[in-house]
Formats: C-alpha cells, sequence, structure tokens
C-alpha cells in the first residue's frame, strides 16, 4: 500500500479536527434544546435592525450559531469585532458588505451574522483581518463622507 504524502495527511487531521469540533457543537445544541421549553426553541434571526454595541452567541434556526460580536462606531469608521472560537483559518470566512449598510459574515455550517450598519460605508474599502491569538475576525468600514 502506497504512502500518503505529509500535505495529505495534514489536510486529512484538519479536517478531522474540524468534523470533531463540529460535533461536539452539534452534540451541545441537541443537549440545550433537549432542556430549554418548546417555546424558546424557536430562534430569531441574527439580523439587527439597529445598530448594537454587543451581541451575545445564539442558536439560528438554520443550526448555524450568530456570534458574539462587538461595534465600535468612530467619527470616520466603525469596526466590529466578531468572536469566532471555533475557526482556524481565514479562509472558512466569507464576509460582505451589502447595500452599504449591511455587514454579513459567515462560516458555512458554524456562523451566520448580519449586522445592520448605523449609516453607509465604503465596502470597497474594507479591511478584515483575523487574529488568530484570538480567533476574532476585525472588520473596519470607513464612513463614506
Amino acid at each position: 500500500m502506497p504512502q500518503a504524502d505529509p500535505e495529505t495527511i495534514q489536510k486529512a487531521e484538519s479536517v478531522l479536527k474540524l468534523l470533531t469540533s463540529q460535533m461536539k457543537q452539534f452534540d451541545q445544541r441537541q443537549a440545550q434544546d433537549a432542556i430549554r421549553p418548546q417555546d424558546e426553541k424557536q430562534s430569531l434571526p441574527c439580523e439587527m435592525e439597529r445598530p448594537f454595541t454587543s451581541r451575545q452567541p445564539q442558536l439560528e434556526q438554520s443550526g448555524t450559531t450568530c456570534p458574539e460580536y462587538t461595534v465600535q462606531e468612530e467619527l470616520d469608521v466603525v469596526t466590529v469585532r466578531i468572536s469566532l472560537p471555533a475557526v482556524s483559518k481565514v479562509g472558512e470566512i466569507d464576509a460582505e458588505v451589502t447595500d452599504r449598510r449591511h455587514l454579513s459574515v459567515t462560516v458555512p455550517g458554524l456562523y451566520s451574522l448580519t449586522h445592520h450598519l448605523p449609516a453607509a460605508v465604503d465596502d470597497e474599502q474594507m479591511e478584515c483581518r483575523f487574529e488568530k491569538s484570538t480567533k476574532t475576525l476585525v472588520v473596519k468600514m470607513p464612513y463614506i463622507s
């Protein structure tokens, strides 16, 4: 039997870690759902109609979680810091601004966030940085003058 090259082994180990993490999260969600009364299981979509300064994680109907995040508004820029503890690399994250007023961040199968921004932003000047040490996505968007 031929041996797999180190890169293939590393990719397989990475997939195994991701699947194990997702299985643990799934088990935790099932345990939480078993404890909650039936009327609390119906969660609202993770979409903000007004700007909030922070948001706690919330399980979505799609099976993804609305991650914990904070919003910092300054004179010319808005910064959103999003905690993504189950993400190991930036390539797993999709972030975009739509209609210059909505920030959408998605990690397929794990997280989903849509935040209504306080004012129109320049989506072409948006800056994203993933801080591996804290597993935090930092999104900076300048306001349109």
